[in-house]
């Protein structure tokens, strides 16, 4: 008989997949009387306002199996402001102090260093609606149709949730470093020369700054050139994908500071390269240029990729920063910052591929994320690339990371990697051929160890984290702060789960449900985090 799958909390098996617990049920109908409650009260005391049912109770019974993350963050009350400010250590102030005292001398000063961050707070909403028709004619064998549909929107809310506090951005980053460009000598027109390729990503409302192709030599990222000879090479190159981009631009040039923008025409079958709609789990792509602009829009100065404008505030990006956002603008320093909104990303977190931290001393440098590349120029994925995220992260800021993220498709690499690093042996028992029927293949990578820190990282397989990038995540500070108990990350709620429902009127006939949450993601300790970037799938 094979195994039972996965049941949580929240989570009954169906016969049409993983349906809504009759607790969850029950707590949703009895904030829907509650609601009714106050509402007769308000009607009788003449106040009329805009009520809404609390669903933080029935939240905590809806436990999808694809919300990891979230899952696993403490949710902290805000006091009911739209950004949430606070410091971050950058330097310790004991490296680099020799702690001697001559006679008579004054002790050496320790004076931490930190830095002033913020997160914006946003809401998250999705609604459902029906039919007058549609609730009378399934009260007999679904009972309730309301309290299901807002159960269901609550799980719903809890899975768009995940990939916001994951990929969610106010503003793309630029893409991780393309892989060196590689060239033919027949098939296009490109002239003679010694070329630099970058590539940036787009949204519909403007443009991130390029990432130059880099090359790695014994461990040190330098901007990547290809040659070509003759007049008919062609030049091509693999970059990677940004969640929520919606294409990206492709800059080519025999300067690394004047590169020019190639059209439609430039590429192999007439088409810009890289074209995706909204959160992408597949990360890089390939093209060809068959023949190349030498003038007229160079590189973008500035990163004007707004994922999304507010209605209500123009001009100022609607979503907030996930965790990626967060790691690659390390935490918001390194933005012009404003006074209700983020500002634009600087120049200073060009690419995520290239690391944000020169590793020297521990913590003399701002502890921020640390972010890689595969040592190899093909983007495959080593052992020793998670060795040097291990060395940077813990040199730079003491960190001992607890957690690995990584997608399906990276999961997939890891265990094709550490099985043929272990190089373990399968011997079958021949004088029992009843069990070799029910032999399972393969393997399941679930930890790993750091010989930096003599730790043991635990993996984690999240769905909606995109191919090429694995995480690095420290639960806990590396040393005591005085008043900080918490973890390394938290979410700032201003509202927690909320329903509302909205009546019908001539002009639309139909109950509307929605479900809320006013939040935002709080990293308290940028040096515990770190990223390998730029990661090549595995041939399936």
């Amino acid at each position: 008989m094979p195994p039972s799958p996965l049941i949580l909390p929240g989570m009954t098996p169906g016969a049409n997949g993983i349906q809504i617990t009759d607790e969850t049920l029950a707590l949703v109908k009895q904030s829907i009387e509650q609601r009714s409650v106050l509402n007769r009260a308000s009607v009788d005391t003449g106040y009329t306002g805009f009520q809404g049912y609390d669903l933080k109770g029935p939240a905590e019974t809806v436990t999808p199996t694809e919300v990891m993350f979230s899952a696993s963050l403490p949710r902290v009350k805000e006091g009911g402001y739209p950004v949430h400010y606070f410091h971050a250590i950058t330097k310790l102030g004991w490296n680099g102090v020799p702690g001697v005292v001559d006679d008579g001398a004054v002790a050496s000063e320790i004076v931490p260093t930190t830095v002033n961050l913020y997160s914006i707070v946003q809401s998250i909403a999705v609604q459902q609606s029906i039919t007058f028709q549609e609730e009378w004619r399934t009260a007999g064998f679904m009972g309730d149709l309301k309290a299901q549909m807002m159960s269901l929107l609550l799980y719903s809310l809890k899975l768009i949730e995940e990939n916001w506090l994951i990929s969610g951005c106010d503003y793309l980053w630029a893409p991780p470093a393309p892989l060196p460009p590689t060239t033919t000598t027949t098939g296009g027109t490109v002239a003679a020369g010694t070329y630099f390729v970058a590539v940036s990503a787009l949204s519909a409302n403007g443009e991130t700054f390029a990432t130059i192709a880099q090359s790695n030599t014994n461990g040190v990222m330098s901007n990547a050139t290809i040659t070509t000879t003759g007049t008919t090479s062609t030049i091509s190159v693999t970059a990677f994908r940004v969640p929520y981009a919606t294409g990206y631009n492709v800059y080519v040039g025999t300067s690394p500071t004047t590169m020019y923008r190639q059209a439609a025409a430039n590429f192999l079958g007439g088409a810009l390269p890289g074209a995706q709609s909204g959160l992408s789990l597949i990360g890089n792509f390939t093209f060809t240029l068959t023949s190349l602009a030498t003038s007229g829009a160079t590189q973008p100065t500035a990163n004007t990729a707004i994922t999304q404008l507010s209605a209500a505030h123009p001009g100022q990006p609607l979503m907030f920063n996930g965790l990626l956002a967060l790691i690659f603008s390390a935490g918001n320093q390194a933005y012009n910052g404003q006074s209700n909104q983020g500002g634009a990303p600087t120049s200073v977190y060009t690419a995520a591929g290239g690391s944000l931290n020169t590793v020297t001393m521990t913590g003399l440098n701002p502890m921020g994320p640390t972010i890689l590349q595969p040592a190899s120029t093909s983007g495959a994925l080593a052992l020793n690339d998670f060795y040097a995220l291990f060395a940077g992260m813990y040199y730079n800021a003491l960190a001992k990371p607890s957690r690995l993220a990584v997608s399906g498709y990276d999961a997939i690499t890891l265990a094709n990697l550490f099985q043929s690093q272990a190089g373990t042996r399968f011997v079958v028992d021949l004088s029992k051929p009843e069990t070799l029927q029910n032999i399972t293949y393969g393997a399941r990578i679930g930890r790993i160890l750091n010989p930096i820190a003599n730790s043991v990282v635990v993996i984690e397989v999240w769905p909606y984290l995109p191919q090429g990038t694995i995480v690095a995540l420290s639960d806990a500070l590396p040393w005591p702060v005085p008043n900080f108990t918490g973890k390394t990350m938290e979410v700032r709620v201003n509202q927690d789960y909320r329903g509302f429902d909205f009546p019908p009127t001539a002009q639309y006939q139909k109950w509307a449900f929605a479900d809320y949450v006013d939040e935002t993601l709080k990293l308290n300790f940028l040096g515990g985090f770190g990223a390998i970037t730029g990661i090549m799938p595995p041939a399936l």
